[in-house]
C-alpha cells in the first residue's frame, strides 16, 4: 500500500485551519454570557451555555447519523442549514440591557 502524502498534507492543513478558526468563534461566548447575565448570574448562565454546547456535541452526530441511515448523505446539508437558521433566529432574539455597575 502506497502512502499518499498529498492527501495527508491537505487533511493536516484542514485540521490546522479548523483548530485556528474555531477559537475565534468560541472565544466570544463567555463575554456574551457575561453581557446578558452580569455578575449575579454569570455562573448559572455559563453552566447552561456549556451544557447546551456539550449536548449539541453529543446529540448532533447521533441525529445526523440517523438521518443519513434513513435517507442519504445529502440530507446533512439540509440538517446543517436548518440548525444554522435556528441559531441565527435565537441569536437575533438576545437583548443586552444597558450596562449596570455591580
Amino acid at each position: 500500500m502506497k502512502f499518499d502524502w498529498k492527501k495527508t498534507f491537505v487533511l493536516g492543513f484542514g485540521f490546522l485551519g479548523i483548530s485556528v478558526v474555531w477559537p475565534l468563534f468560541n472565544i466570544n461566548s463567555l463575554p456574551l454570557v457575561y453581557d446578558v447575565g452580569g455578575n449575579h448570574a454569570i455562573g448559572a448562565l455559563t453552566g447552561l451555555y456549556y451544557f447546551a454546547s456539550s449536548l449539541a456535541a453529543i446529540a448532533g452526530p447521533i441525529i445526523a447519523g440517523g438521518l443519513i441511515d434513513l435517507t442519504s448523505y445529502s440530507v446533512i446539508w439540509l440538517f446543517a442549514a436548518v440548525f444554522m437558521v435556528l441559531a441565527l433566529v435565537m441569536m437575533s432574539r438576545i437583548r443586552v440591557a444597558a450596562p449596570v455597575r455591580d
